[in-house]
């Protein structure tokens, strides 16, 4: 899958044998998996699907549903990324990737170190307000792109999700697909 960052390659090879070793426990179960996770740890969800995503290629009792991420930083290159994203539509998986405001987090790494962001991008901008398909999937390395360490904070971005699903966005809620 290319490469990822050292940093979160380290930190995932100390739960990836726990991951794998729990995809062969369910194996012919059936299961839909979810991943999810913030900041690090959607990092790591990123990771693990990659785990994932290879096992099912051999056992297919299983299948990824989804990943959905919050505030994730970029994990790996841009062959990562591509590759990541090519699983991701060959195993019909959801990918959503949600960025509060300017969080400055999802913008690092940087871009001119070669690492790119994964997943669909759902872009909180305020209360209430999405894009769900914005023109700049991943805003370059400026100074106008590095936004309030605030806009990563898990309450705020809480907050704008759950002012999504009430009136009157609560109905455009139960039509997205994705």
């Amino acid at each position: 899958y290319g490469s990822a960052h050292a940093g979160f390659q380290g930190a995932y090879g100390g739960v990836e044998s726990i991951l794998k070793e729990k995809l062969q426990a369910e194996s012919g179960r059936g299961l839909q998996i979810w991943v999810t996770g913030h900041s690090l740890g959607g990092a790591l969800a990123s990771l693990a699907t990659t785990t994932i995503m290879g096992h099912i290629k051999t056992d297919s009792s299983y299948s990824l549903r989804g990943i959905y991420t919050y505030g994730m930083p970029r994990v790996g290159d841009t062959e990562y990324a591509e590759q990541i994203e090519l699983g991701y539509e060959t195993y019909d998986v959801r990918a959503m990737r949600f960025r509060n405001g300017d969080d400055i987090v999802t913008q690092v790494p940087w871009q001119w170190m070669g690492f790119r962001q994964t997943g669909h991008l759902m872009h909180l901008r305020g209360e209430g307000a999405f894009e769900f398909d914005p023109i700049e999937q991943d805003p370059g390395d400026t100074a106008e792109n590095a936004g309030a360490l605030a806009d990563h904070s898990i309450p705020t971005y809480y907050a704008r999700i759950a002012a999504f699903f009430t009136a009157p966005y609560q109905e455009l809620g139960h039509r997205c697909t994705y």
